[in-house]
């Protein structure tokens, strides 16, 4: 009889680090997938058709934004962080430079941002 289903190469190559972080990514895509079945209609029964309308148009701006201020900076600070790894000075300065940066990308974004005081209002959104 055999010990046990896995081989000993298998059972070794699960308790490595890059097998946890694999099993991780697939849970929490496995989550991004569930959530939202549960909580759709829940907040469809709670907000009504008009408020979840308002919400989904909020989310949808937000991931407008989102889209024109990440461009490059999930390539450009990533690359220079790797490539810069052992200098933690020059790792700092990026890390510290890229949040400041992506703030002045939305704030002077296509939409004026800048000049909205209060995004809802201006948006045509009445608070919930």
């Amino acid at each position: 009889m055999t010990k046990g289903v896995l081989s000993p190469a298998i059972r070794n190559g699960l308790k490595s680090t890059v097998a946890r972080n694999a099993a991780s990514l697939y849970l929490i895509q496995f989550a991004n997938y569930i959530v939202p079945l549960i909580m759709v209609p829940y907040l469809v029964r709670v907000l009504g058709p008009a408020g979840y309308g308002a919400v989904a148009f909020a989310q949808g701006f937000i991931n407008y934004l989102m889209l024109f201020v990440e461009y490059g900076f999930n390539w450009s600070a990533t690359r220079k962080i790797s490539v810069h790894q052992q200098d933690q000075q020059n790792v700092n300065q990026t890390a510290f430079r890229v949040c400041p940066a992506k703030k002045e990308d939305l704030l002077d974004s296509p939409c004026g941002l800048r000049d909205w005081p209060i995004l809802p209002a201006c948006a045509g959104i009445e608070s919930i």
